[in-house]
């Protein structure tokens, strides 16, 4: 069941007895649906919250606001997700092969779906990273590329 959002320009202000109504028919319909009473049974409940929330008001504690529920994610955003988790998972299994060593490192920690965030910013020091490993000799080499970039 889809929700309409209005405007919150449109929304008025509920008052403190439609806000109480609220929470005693919510805390009553949970009751209800967990208990499946009876109709005597559900009086029986109606009738102890009620006195509960009498009880509270009078002793002076406040009426919680009603919390609105979030709105679903449209379809448009659900897709957007989907998109990215792709793109993080396709940059992770890329990691994995070109750099097994730093990927195994951002796997125990948690990160290598968010490697797909700094991928190209890193790649030039992750190649150079790569020479390194592969020919130590070239180690002027890869300052000088750092240097440089």
């Amino acid at each position: 069941m889809a929700k309409t959002s209005i405007p919150l320009s449109h929304q008025r202000a509920l008052s403190v007895a439609e806000t109480l109504l609220y929470h005693i028919c919510i805390e009553l319909r949970h009751r209800s649906t967990e208990g499946q009473l009876s109709c005597q049974e559900l009086e029986r409940e109606a009738a102890n919250i009620l006195h509960t929330w009498e009880k509270r008001v009078a002793g002076g504690k406040p009426v919680p606001p009603v919390r609105r529920a979030l709105a679903a994610p449209t379809q448009a955003e659900i897709l957007k997700a989907i998109d990215q988790l792709e793109r993080a998972a396709t940059a992770s299994r890329r990691l994995r092969y070109e750099n097994p060593e730093l990927w195994s490192k951002l796997y125990l920690l948690d990160y290598d779906m968010l490697y797909f965030l700094f991928e190209e910013p890193l790649a030039n020091f992750i190649e150079l990273s790569e020479t390194l490993r592969k020919n130590p000799s070239k180690s002027e080499e890869v300052l000088r590329a750092i240097e440089n970039l």
